[in-house]
């Protein structure tokens, strides 16, 4: 069985999930996460470098070598809208507080998926170990997969394995944006684990780029992102799933050679949105796209940097 993303979330209809809850039933957590000693130093910091003179297709747009020094900016302190670019902060968070082997019960979870999500085919009653459940999150680009991690590892920190799903919700976004704070981004809010439109889930260029950064840093995360397929065992199951990021086909007009991963994203509001890492001769640069205007141009964009610099 063979899943690909059919859309980045690439509705036209804007429906904000329901996580509303009794705050008062989880103050304990809250206060726990935020003095949480698992909120290690891990604050990315950005520094400009000499700057490229490049005109790209994107509203807003940044790139720099993984040290952290910017060679190119365009509206990179502006808010914006990051797609499906939320899900490299979605499992950096998980990472902070789970081990590789822990078994996801797929849930209720599932309902919470809205009209026009790309999906990675998870179904309810099944068991998927982290390792997978990365590749089903990063590889499709599966808003189910988000779900399905935020709300397990909402549980698992919260040391319930039953609680109700929006409170699991609310607990995982707590993290998540505790998360954002520790990288050191400074105006961005998300309010959900997929990223599909929520008008209260922004970001800018520059906060993406340091999340992307963190994110490329973790060797189970870059284990995913560099694969232009990638096969899911789990629940008596056997699937294929395709890559969004079309620099990794070898097959596609836009597949370039030196680059190494990273995520897709798309929604009406945000606009083709890519983060892309590349690495030849010693040098590794992540790009930073948002608004584009079109697949062809988020791409292009990205080469444009990549040829530039590498």
């Amino acid at each position: 069985m063979e899943y690909s993303s059919i859309t980045d979330s690439d509705a036209s209809k804007s429906i904000s999930a329901d996580i509303s809850m009794d705050i008062s039933s989880i103050d304990e957590v809250i206060s726990d996460i935020e003095n949480s000693e698992q909120t290690s130093a891990i604050e990315v910091v950005l520094h400009y470098s000499e700057q490229l003179d490049l005109q790209l297709d994107a509203s807003y747009a940044i790139a720099a070598y993984t040290d952290g020094s910017i060679i190119y900016s365009k509206n990179a302190l502006t808010r914006c809208y990051p797609a499906s670019l939320t899900k490299l902060l979605t499992v950096s968070t998980a990472i902070r507080y789970i081990k590789n082997d822990y078994i996801f019960k797929v849930g209720d979870e599932l309902d919470y998926i809205l009209e026009g999500s790309s999906v990675a085919g998870l179904e309810k009653g099944d068991k998927i170990d982290f390792l997978t459940l990365v590749d089903a999150l990063l590889v499709p680009s599966g808003n189910d997969a988000a779900y399905v991690m935020a709300v397990g590892i909402g549980r698992l920190y919260s040391e319930n394995p039953n609680m109700p799903v929006n409170e699991a919700l609310s607990v995982f976004l707590t993290l998540m944006n505790q998360t954002a704070d520790d990288l050191g981004c400074t105006d961005s809010n998300f309010a959900n684990p997929d990223g599909y439109h929520n008008a209260s889930h922004h970001t800018t260029a520059a906060d993406i780029l340091k999340i992307a950064i963190h994110t490329n840093s973790l060797d189970i995360v870059k284990n995913s992102i560099n694969k232009s397929k990638a096969r899911g065992v789990y629940s008596n199951k056997d699937v294929t799933w395709i890559n969004t990021n079309l620099l990794l086909k070898q097959e596609d007009s836009h597949y370039y050679q030196y680059a190494t991963g990273m995520k897709t994203g798309a929604t009406p509001e945000a606009g083709k949105c890519l983060a892309a890492i590349a690495y030849k001769n010693g040098k590794e640069v992540i790009t930073i796209i948002l608004d584009a205007s079109s697949d062809e141009a988020r791409y292009k964009d990205a080469l444009t940097v990549f040829n530039a610099t590498l």
